[in-house]
């Protein structure tokens, strides 16, 4: 029987609190799970996966609005700072018009910064989705050997073709698409492409800290990152300072 200085909270009400980081990424790994696809680990057993990954071609994906342009800065930043890390190349596979400048000029001057956003922005048109693609296909050792893409927020067709010659992706998800199951559909898609996930990364937007788990049994690195938000510095993250030495040294 409740106490009068109980709260009345109704089952409803309690599933709408915001998750802490621990129960998003929990939610994003459940999600993820209800699909079978292909193992990382396996994958880089192969000849054709230890041979496929000495050229990085990473997917950064992820529903609108999971920080998947502060991630891309924060990877940038903490990469360069690793001795004997290859530079590492962003390509931006969307034409929502924010390049791999966006974060950066955001952080100078945030006015400018969307103004040009506004400028450069335009739509997905068959030649945009065609540069994009053979500028991937072409990609090469020894110039690029870690390269990054970032392909915009749902699972189309022309983000399909763009990622069809990637070897790997970075699953971004913040509570909203968490909750909405958005892992698991996300996994599918890579799945049909061939594509391994090689990281689930649960954006804590609220949080105060992060939580790293690293590669787990299957191979996948796994963690919450807290307050990915555009003007602040975010090579001090945790999370992406570990998932930055991961991607380094994948397939070592």
């Amino acid at each position: 029987m409740k106490t009068p200085d109980q709260p009345n909270i109704n089952k409803q009400e309690t599933a709408q609190l915001p998750l802490s980081g621990r129960e998003g990424l929990d939610l994003l790994k459940s999600s993820s799970a209800k699909v079978a696809g292909i193992r990382l680990v396996n994958f880089l057993k192969t000849p054709e996966g230890r041979e496929a990954i000495k050229l990085k071609k990473i997917i950064l994906a992820g529903p609108p609005r999971s920080g998947k342009s502060c991630l891309r800065q924060g990877l940038k930043d903490v990469i360069r700072t690793i001795p004997g890390a290859p530079y590492p190349l962003f390509i931006t596979g969307c034409p929502d018009g924010e390049g791999a400048w966006f974060q950066e000029a955001m952080n100078n001057d945030p006015v400018l910064a969307a103004k040009l956003k506004a400028e450069y922005k335009s739509r997905f048109t068959p030649e945009f989705v065609a540069r994009v693609r053979d500028g991937i296909k072409n990609l090469s050792l020894p110039h690029s050997p870690l390269n990054f893409i970032d392909i915009g927020g749902m699972t189309t067709p022309e983000n399909a073709e763009i990622c069809k010659y990637a070897n790997g992706a970075i699953l971004l998800c913040g509570e909203t698409a968490a909750r909405a199951d958005a892992p698991s559909e996300w996994k599918t898609f890579f799945n049909k492409l061939g594509i391994p996930i090689i990281a689930e990364v649960y954006s804590d937007y609220h949080g105060k800290e992060d939580i790293v788990e690293g590669d787990g049994v299957d191979g996948v690195f796994r963690a919450s990152v807290h307050h990915l938000e555009r003007g602040e510095s975010l090579a001090d993250r945790e999370a992406i300072k570990a998932l930055s030495a991961f991607i380094v040294n994948l397939g070592k």
